[in-house]
């Protein structure tokens, strides 16, 4: 028998080999697929999310892909030259879109006031809410 009651180190690699086990099973069951549509989301209600809360919105978005759709407030670059678009942004509140170099021939298409989707990353509010690694949908 290789195992001993009392063995840190078996007792350490039966709960990693548990823990191995339950990701692969909840992938294969696709609880947890990266190919599942993310959840659809206005980017009103998630400028409204955080301005309600910017902590309870943070705990339910950020770092969290979703699929926002809002009309468009402006297009641009930030000082480091990023591409990024702004959806139902007014003064100080919106959500800015940030895409990778990739997506510049689909953004020049675009202008303001178009209604468009995108799929991206949260990553919180600094001035605008913000997200990363965005695709037109």
């Amino acid at each position: 028998m290789f195992y001993r009651v009392g063995d840190k180190g078996a007792e350490s690699l039966i709960f990693w080999l548990c823990v191995c086990l339950i990701v692969l099973l909840a992938y294969s069951s696709g609880v947890m697929s990266k190919d599942s549509p993310p959840e659809v989301v206005s980017a009103v209600t998630l400028i409204e999310a955080y301005d309600r809360n910017e902590i309870a919105a943070d705990t339910n978005y950020n770092d969290k892909y979703f699929q926002f759709t809002g009309k468009v407030t402006d297009i641009g670059k930030d000082i480091l030259g990023k591409m990024y678009i702004m959806l139902d942004g007014t003064g100080f509140s919106g959500v800015q879109v940030f895409f990778p170099d990739s997506a510049e021939a689909s953004l020049a298409k675009l202008s303001n006031g178009l209604r468009v989707s995108v799929v991206c990353k949260v990553g919180g509010k600094t001035i605008y809410v913000f997200c990363n690694d965005a695709v037109l949908k």
